[in-house]
């Protein structure tokens, strides 16, 4: 939306003047988008040089008009020293948005065009009764031009007041939407964006010239792009919120995955007026949950492998009954060297049990962050989960439980194998074997 409309009531009966002040106007509103729209400080710069230069090309064609018309001296001297303080304060402001950007970019506008209303409804339309020559207004006639001009003051007080008011809102929206650590973006009623925060455009290194409109999809990955843009044009048609996970270029060339949650805006009239979206770097998030998928699966094989194992223990010992062996011998396999690894079978199972878990509670958690309909507070509790669970100590931990149980399974296997070997031998035989057994279990523990 133009930030300075041109009506007639501007007009000041002089085509020359006139389509020169249309010029400025112009200018004053491409100025406003390019501020609006975070373009670089390169191009705004370029902007407020040609309108200065402009600038100063329509007051020297006013000032040689006013001098061929030798109207009203005061009149001329009064406006001429109204061109002079503009110049000397369009090049302080320039100089301060030169030093200090964005900072500084929305005074110097309202200062721009609350000078260009006031100049045009005041000193400019004498300059244009001069011009053509019309009579000094006398009497009942001063008073309805003195009425007409306050009038004209309270007009422009109040869309002075009315811009202050839009520039103190928009600048405050601009500091917050620039300190979050979010990349931040807004979309016009057509869905092509119009506004990026700074930390989106620190992320991919763009420029937001670069990046408006549809630009921004430049920098998603080409096997997202078709799925991304058919969420964003949904999202258009049908006025919803929408989640989408991408990934995104960021400024050294790597591809992040982000998710993106949009939600859609309204004017003060109800009307739909666009989107605006945040989007967050979920790229380690992804990699831990991919991890944790990895050692889940890890786990359950080896949870697999143990369970088999202990199965084939199991149909030894069956068979092992089935032989003739001395009961004392038995006895003291059972209650000797078989109670050792089935306790650290036991524990084992245990310390897997709990692994297990705290696991299956992060990869849920990552879960719902992926599929749920608000992925940001999912992903919080995700993350204040996985603080809570060292992984690498988990994954070390895990790993040695395994072990222990594979050597436990090892040994009833060699208990077992000694028992049945002595099966039907006389006592010292058996004890002999089993013996050997131990001392195969040292060695190997």
């Amino acid at each position: 939306m133009a930030i300075f409309v041109w009506n007639d009531e501007y007009s000041i009966g002089y085509v020359q003047v006139d389509k020169q002040h249309q010029r400025l106007v112009s200018m004053l509103n491409r100025l406003d988008t390019a501020i609006t729209e975070g373009a670089e400080s390169a191009a705004i710069a370029g902007l407020l040089s040609e309108l200065k230069s402009y600038t100063e090309y329509h007051f020297s064609t006013e000032e040689q008009l006013m001098r061929d018309a030798a109207g009203d001296a005061d009149h001329v001297r009064i406006h001429f020293q109204q061109h002079r303080a503009f110049e000397r304060s369009l090049e302080q402001m320039i100089r301060a948005y030169n030093e200090s950007g964005s900072a500084v970019a929305g005074s110097l506008l309202e200062f721009l065009v609350r000078w260009l209303m006031s100049h045009i409804l005041g000193s400019d339309q004498e300059m244009g009764r001069l011009l053509r020559g019309d009579r000094v207004p006398q009497h009942n006639g001063d008073r309805e031009r003195i009425r007409q001009l306050q009038g004209r003051l309270d007009q422009e007080i109040a869309q002075r007041n009315m811009l202050i008011a839009l520039r103190e809102a928009d600048s405050r929206f601009r500091v917050i939407a620039d300190t979050v650590p979010c990349l931040v973006w807004m979309s016009d009623g057509a869905g092509r964006r119009t506004f990026f925060n700074r930390t989106w455009l620190d992320f991919t290194g763009r420029g937001a010239g670069a990046e408006s409109g549809w630009g921004w999809l430049d920098g998603v990955h080409h096997d997202d792009r078709a799925h991304l843009f058919a969420a964003c044009t949904r999202a258009l048609q049908t006025k919803q919120p929408y989640t989408a996970e991408f990934r995104l270029r960021r400024g050294d060339g790597e591809y992040r995955w982000v998710i993106e949650s949009a939600s859609p805006r309204e004017s003060a009239e109800g009307n739909y007026v666009g989107c605006i979206g945040s989007t967050t770097d979920i790229t380690d998030q992804k990699h831990t949950a991919q991890e944790l998928d990895r050692t889940r699966m890890m786990l359950e094989r080896a949870l697999a492998e143990r369970d088999a194992q202990l199965q084939q223990v199991r149909v030894e010992l069956s068979r092992s009954t089935a032989k003739p062996a001395p009961s004392d011998v038995i006895g003291r396999v059972i209650a000797r060297d078989l109670d050792d690894p089935l306790g650290r079978i036991a524990a084992s199972a245990g310390r897997l049990n709990e692994g297990l878990a705290d696991l299956y509670r992060l990869v849920d958690a990552y879960r719902v962050a992926r599929n749920g309909p608000d992925p940001l507070p999912a992903l919080d509790s995700a993350a204040r989960i996985e603080q809570d669970i060292d992984l690498a100590a988990l994954r070390r931990d895990l790993a040695d439980q395994i072990d222990a149980t594979h050597k436990a399974v090892d040994r009833i296997r060699a208990v077992l194998n000694a028992a049945l070997a002595g099966a039907g031998q006389d006592p010292a035989t058996a004890e002999a074997a089993t013996l050997a057994a131990d001392a195969q279990d040292e060695t190997v523990g």
